[in-house]
């Protein structure tokens, strides 16, 4: 059942608010939205206005975040308010990764921002000096506090330049099978934390009878340019095999910024896997016991899915949830192409990054 607290520019909870609609999208490592319609009959939805907050839970579903829009609807009823804005995770959103986090950004004194180490420990290295308390002053998110590191994930590392908080947190996170958590806690603060993601293609199986799609590898083979110039500069192949598809697709994945051979492996792997297979299905989720979202399955997760006679592993990377007087529907995406994403955004968001890239050169 959902819980639905307003709270005030401090963090205050002041009331439940009893939704008309509500509906809210988890993402995997990535911003969960939200957007509830409240009649305006009730005084505590009237006071809501810009920097006031919202707190969802049903069961351990649980998110918060602030309010982005507000949209007014008057009639001779009384009218509705429908609110709607983005979870805790727009902490990281909303910043980019400085080169040197403890200087302005006038007085840089390094090209980029390099670390190497665990994944968990450099994650929250970064969200901790570009938004969490070790930040400069002005950058600092209120209320935001970074979990301690336990090492999770396997070493690894970054490489940034005024690139987007959050998108350099999941370049680290998603190879490593992490998990991005934010949360409130009982002080009013933001904890952010991760947590390893799961295998459970032997616990939980699902039966897909939405849209399903089985889509071509877009590359098998990979080109990864370091640094240099011409016939100089540094090059390495890196290539998967071409599975039950067949044919050689070759790519090129520039990354001038690095000579390190650890950097261009890592590259090239990414892009292998970004590159490969995609199975995807969105569809209605039964929900029964052994197969509740947030209980017996969470967001990053990998399970088994059933389409027809066929079965896919996949990881679950989004659920549509929307909660009626009777209960709630859950809308689940499973594979990177989940909520319908046109095979070539990818390559937009690839060129658009790109071209950050080289703005902030």
């Amino acid at each position: 059942m959902l819980s639905l607290w307003a709270l005030d520019p401090t963090g205050v909870p002041r009331g439940l608010l009893e939704p008309l609609t509500a509906k809210a999208v988890t993402r995997y490592n990535n911003l969960t939205t939200f957007l509830f319609e409240l009649g305006l009959d009730d005084d505590l939805v009237r006071r809501l206005s810009p920097g006031w907050s919202v707190m969802a839970t049903d069961g351990p579903l649980h998110f918060s975040g602030a309010i982005r829009e507000f949209v007014t609807q008057v009639d001779g009823s009384g009218g509705t308010l429908t609110i709607s804005g983005r979870c805790e995770l727009h902490r990281l959103a909303d910043r980019v990764v400085y080169p040197d986090p403890t200087k302005e950004p006038g007085a840089q004194g390094r090209a980029r921002y390099d670390l190497r180490g665990p994944a968990e420990t450099i994650i929250k290295t970064l969200v901790n000096l570009n938004a969490g308390p070790a930040a400069l002053s002005a950058r600092r998110s209120p209320a935001l506090v970074v979990a301690e590191s336990r090492g999770l994930g396997g070493n690894t590392s970054c490489s940034e330049r005024f690139s987007s908080l959050l998108e350099a947190c999941q370049k680290v996170a998603n190879p490593a099978g992490l998990r991005f958590i934010a949360t409130r806690n009982d002080e009013r603060q933001i904890v952010f934390d991760v947590e390893p993601t799961r295998d459970l293609t032997r616990q939980v199986r699902l039966v897909a009878s939405g849209d399903v799609k089985n889509a071509a590898p877009t590359g098998n083979v990979v080109i990864v340019g370091g640094q240099g110039e011409g016939a100089d500069r540094k090059l390495k192949e890196y290539t998967s095999a071409p599975g039950t598809w067949g044919h050689r697709i070759e790519t090129f994945k520039d990354r001038r910024d690095t000579n390190d051979d650890t950097d261009l492996d890592k590259a090239g792997a990414e892009a292998l896997a970004e590159a490969g297979p995609r199975n995807s299905a969105s569809f209605t989720l039964e929900e029964d016991d052994g197969t509740t979202f947030g209980i017996d399955f969470d967001l990053g997760d990998t399970i088994t899915l059933e389409v027809g006679p066929v079965e896919y592993t996949e990881q679950v990377t989004s659920a549509e949830i929307t909660w009626t007087g009777t209960g709630r529907t859950v809308k689940l995406g499973v594979g990177p192409d989940a909520e319908n994403i046109p095979a070539w955004s990818p390559r937009v968001n690839d060129l658009a990054g790109r071209l950050q890239r080289l703005e902030a050169q």
